[in-house]
């Protein structure tokens, strides 16, 4: 599927538009039968889609974060499963631009993204800790040139379809432990991936378990990332509007198979007195309270992106303050879209549609599965704290 003509960042968007009924076409079966998108997958790598964020000299399509959320968005309106390991993706990419590393480097990864379609997974998180950021999979340097990964992580989202992960590691140093990103290979000797993810929703995006036995990683791909938890920075803003997208992506698909539903296979209650399902008071009536949570949130996530840039182009704790509050907004607005509308469609459409060959429960399965990612209620407590008493948001990956 080559776009190689179209490498604009508006051409991005349209690209995954392209993509979305192709990805969506056999969604329901993919579900059902929790069979990983490999062909799917192909097809984003083949698209050139990769390559967002990659800057143009570089071959890449450019971009900034509106082009990614409208690209995710669309996405997930195919499919979010396929859309949430693209979200890891673009960490990946958003990482390789921002670590301190060499041009060479930074150029190496680029090149392989843009050329071969390089699919950037990830194995960050752990499970059996006190909290989530307690981590246990070490780091250690071997010697001048090498370092060695040992432990166990696991939601390594994407981990199928993975060329190359990034992987959050800890060395033990003075006079505190040193976090650390290490990017490794996935036929690096030492590296096992396992078929271990078995939630209701996001079925088929291998966020499952990865286990590192004394991988060794070159030293030119290990990084330091203390510069993403500064006042000023809003690298964590980028992740909470990236999860936005995917949740506005699921109400767009799931109030889109209501629509076509009802127009197409619902029959009017009789007591509506009327001819057809779609002029039946009711139905358009929570039709439009569905649109209604949609464009809520296409609007939050707006105002969300425009914060965001602003603050980019204006770095200051204020700015990254402002960032954070707007993208926590857009979160919970954009969760609650999608858990609504989802649920919604089975009161507007009836009886017939929990069959499962129309696969609609996965709306709202793959909505509650991702929007548990964190937990809603300290977005709000998040807002709440800022506006009420100026206190500033906690500064991490999920603010």
């Amino acid at each position: 599927m080559a776009v190689s003509s179209n490498r604009t960042p508006s051409g991005a968007v349209a690209i995954a538009r392209e993509l979305q009924p192709r990805l969506r076409e056999d969604a329901v079966a993919r579900d059902r039968e929790r069979r990983f998108p490999i062909e799917e997958t192909r097809w984003v790598k083949e698209s050139g889609l990769c390559g967002l964020f990659v800057p143009e000299e570089a071959g890449g399509l450019g971009g900034d974060a509106r082009d990614l959320v409208h690209v995710l968005s669309a996405l997930s309106e195919g499919d979010s499963s396929i859309a949430q390991m693209f979200l890891i993706h673009m960490y990946g990419v958003a990482l390789i631009k921002g670590v301190h590393a060499s041009d060479e480097i930074r150029e190496r990864y680029y090149e392989r993204i843009v050329k071969d379609g390089m699919f950037i997974s990830n194995a960050f998180s752990e499970v059996g800790s006190k909290t989530v950021f307690d981590y246990s999979v070490s780091l250690e340097p071997k010697d001048d040139t090498t370092w060695v990964l040992n432990g166990s992580k696991f939601y390594c989202t994407g981990s199928h379809a993975g060329d190359v992960f990034y992987v959050l590691g800890l060395r033990q140093a003075e006079p505190e432990p040193e976090f650390l990103i290490a990017i490794i290979e996935r036929d690096d000797a030492g590296v096992v991936i396992n078929d271990d993810w078995s939630g209701m929703g996001q079925k088929t995006t291998a966020s499952g378990s990865m286990e590192f036995q004394n991988v060794e990683v070159p030293a030119d791909a290990v990084f330091t990332i203390d510069h993403f938890n500064t006042p000023e920075s809003v690298f964590g803003s980028l992740g909470q509007c990236m999860f936005s997208a995917i949740f506005l992506g699921i109400a767009r698909g799931a109030l889109a198979d209501a629509c076509d539903y009802v127009r197409t296979r619902s029959r009017p209650w009789p007591h509506a007195e009327v001819e057809r399902a779609v002029d039946d008071p009711y139905v358009v009536h929570t039709i439009g309270q569905m649109q209604t949570h949609v464009s809520a949130a296409e609007a939050m996530l707006e105002r969300a992106i425009d914060i965001r840039l602003e603050s980019v182009a204006n770095l200051s704790a204020e700015a990254r303050d402002r960032a954070s509050v707007s993208a926590a907004q857009a979160k919970i607005v954009t969760g609650q879209a999608a858990l609504d509308v989802s649920e919604l469609l089975f009161k507007v459409c009836g009886t017939g549609s929990v069959r499962e060959d129309f696969g609609y429960d996965r709306h709202w399965r793959n909505a509650r599965t991702l929007t548990l990612h964190d937990p809603v209620a300290y977005k709000v407590k998040l807002v709440g704290d800022y506006v009420l008493n100026g206190v500033s948001p906690p500064i991490s990956v999920y603010t």
